[in-house]
């Protein structure tokens, strides 16, 4: 795991691309998120991507596509949770990568 940037320094630029904006952890049989103690509060994978994505350093905004207002609803209740700072992001993305990848 790589050293956290020293105070007052710019976090590290996110990966390129950021591979759950492909929606690669939302297909049937993907890997799970659940043992991700940072995101255990977000109820849904969706949720949960949502939030990484929100707090990806440099990323102001996050626009999703909605079918259904109880999506809506359930994606509007993640702007309620604060963003993970830099080196927890940097943390959270490992993990993330790792599902990934362990999957595969």
């Amino acid at each position: 795991m790589p050293a956290p940037p020293a105070p007052g320094a710019p976090p590290p630029p996110p990966p390129t691309p950021p591979f759950w904006l492909q929606g690669e952890l939302l297909r049937p049989g993907s890997a799970s998120l659940e043992g991700i103690p940072a995101l255990a509060s977000l109820p849904a994978q969706a949720a949960k991507l949502l939030q990484v994505t929100r707090s990806t350093p440099g990323v102001t905004t996050a626009l999703v596509g909605h079918k259904l207002r109880e999506h809506v609803e359930a994606n509007h209740k993640v702007s309620q949770e604060p963003r993970l700072g830099p080196a927890r992001w940097m943390a959270v993305h490992e993990q993330v990568a790792g599902a990934l990848h362990a999957r595969a």
